[in-house]
């Protein structure tokens, strides 16, 4: 789908939202591929690589996804930089009430691995005692998990199976992991399916939106309030793609 620029939306990048930039990802399913890009404004973020973005090119914008964009090309898309309107929209597709019970076993493993760091000496040491050759993931991926505002929600659950199996063999017997891992399993799949909607309608249906004036709306769009939808729009940014880096996964 092609779009002519001059039917579009001006932007305002005097405005805060375009000028800070934080960093709360959507949570997808494990197997799709994830990337770092690095913006030539000095910002980057991790997306993945079924995101809808559109390639700015000449006087047309080409409807794409981050998989298929290149470096040193003009994109713009939907950013979730207003942490606050997105959990409003997340609650709205929450039909069932269900990411509130969630939260609890989201933040407890990553509580238990700040005990477990702290039982076998940091963080560094620990991750060498977790993971072998078999399966491992990478280090910097294993420190953000103790970030104060990790955006990981649920790792894969190979990861929480490693940490459960390990908890069980040093004596950590008492950890909700351990005495409630079949619920962990359980909810990090619909975790991350509610938020794989949200991000799909935010990354898709929202930039078909703006890109039409604001005259085509699907029906998901059309679940949220208007004052939340302006504000959503307000996210949308417009940037160039210094570096595309494909991640290893969580």
């Amino acid at each position: 789908m092609q779009r002519n620029l001059d039917d579009l939306f001006k932007f305002n990048f005097e405005n805060e939202n375009f000028k800070n930039d934080p960093y709360e990802s959507i949570d997808v399913p494990k197997e799709k591929v994830n990337y770092e890009i690095e913006f030539t404004d000095g910002t980057s973020d991790k997306f993945d690589s079924s995101k809808g973005v559109f390639l700015i090119d000449k006087e047309q914008l080409i409807k794409t996804n981050i998989g298929e964009i290149f470096e040193g090309a003009t994109i713009r898309f939907y950013q979730n930089n207003n942490p606050n309107d997105f959990k409003k929209t997340l609650k709205i597709f929450d039909i069932d009430k269900q990411l509130e019970s969630f939260d609890s076993y989201s933040e407890s493993w990553k509580e238990t691995l700040k005990k477990l760091s702290t039982k076998f000496n940091g963080i560094e040491n620990l991750y060498s005692r977790l993971y072998n050759q078999n399966y491992k993931i990478n280090l910097n991926t294993f420190k953000h998990y103790f970030e104060e505002n990790s955006s990981t929600r649920f790792p894969r659950i190979k990861t929480l199976e490693i940490i459960k199996d390990f908890c069980i063999t040093n004596n950590f017997k008492e950890e909700l992991i351990v005495n409630e891992f079949e619920k962990f399993k359980i909810y990090s799949k619909k975790d991350h399916s509610i938020r794989q909607q949200v991000g799909r309608v935010l990354g898709s249906d929202l930039i078909d939106f703006v890109a039409s004036n604001e005259t085509e709306i699907s029906e998901s769009l059309k679940k949220i309030p208007m004052e939340i939808l302006n504000k959503l729009i307000e996210t949308i940014q417009e940037k160039t793609i210094k570096k595309k880096t494909l991640l290893e996964d969580e």
